[in-house]
């Protein structure tokens, strides 16, 4: 996982540092930030608790190089975070009117990511555009926290809080490589953009619960909504 880290680096770092020298077309270099809307497919062959969206962000840079009229290939690097969050209420067993335990999760993924795209610009004015892209991404799992807290319905009851490594070989932890496809469309006006970015991970990034039968797989899920400036 090392070796595939410096190899994102390395080739991040080449498409960037090549628009030092693009003054001009056909390159271009983008700086963007935004906000990330994400969650996850799941599969597991036991009850899985209720899901919601998880807010994060995005930043980074990304070149493009014009193919011909509006068609370009773009790539870059860029911190991302993903993730999702889950609650689950159990009640306990025995007595007529027993103990309701609620388990809030939290998990954090913070990502290295390395997209590759083809897109089109089509000229609405001379400074007005619509593109669109499609593609994919590779990203390395640099850090994040996993987090849960139960509390209950009893106040003899203490809540419990547990914080643990989103990535890693513990259980519970979360493999470092991800991959999938990208899609996307927006406004570019002069220097500045728009854009909504949408990414659907191909590879599970879950892990089976250690010393049981149990299944689970994990697919990221991502919606980007991003502001750029071009230089």
């Amino acid at each position: 996982m090392r070796v595939l880290l410096k190899q994102l680096l390395l080739i991040g770092s080449i498409v960037i540092s090549t628009t030092v020298l693009a003054q001009t077309q056909p390159w271009r270099l983008d700086v963007n930030a935004g906000l990330n809307l994400s969650h996850g497919h799941e599969e597991a062959d036991y009850i899985l608790a209720a899901q919601s969206i998880k807010p994060g962000f995005q930043a980074g840079a990304t070149a493009s190089y014009t193919v011909w009229k509006g068609l370009y290939i773009q790539s870059g690097l860029s911190i991302t975070t993903k993730g999702i969050k889950h609650t689950k209420t159990d009640t306990w067993i025995g007595g007529t009117n027993p103990p309701v335990s609620t388990t809030r999760s939290s998990l954090n993924l913070i990502y290295l990511q390395m997209p590759l795209r083809m897109g089109y610009d089509i000229a609405i004015t001379q400074a007005l555009s619509i593109t669109a892209h499609a593609g994919g991404y590779l990203a390395y799992g640099i850090a994040g926290k996993h987090t849960e807290k139960t509390t209950t319905n009893r106040d003899a009851i203490p809540d419990t809080k547990n914080k643990t490594n989103s990535f890693g070989d513990h259980n519970g932890g979360y493999k470092s490589f991800d991959n999938g496809l990208s899609i996307g469309a927006g406004l570019q006006y002069k220097q500045y953009s728009l854009a909504a970015i949408y990414e659907y991970g191909l590879q599970s990034i879950g892990r089976s619960p250690a010393n049981t039968t149990n299944t689970y797989k994990y697919y990221n899920r991502n919606l980007g909504i991003v502001i750029g400036y071009r230089f």
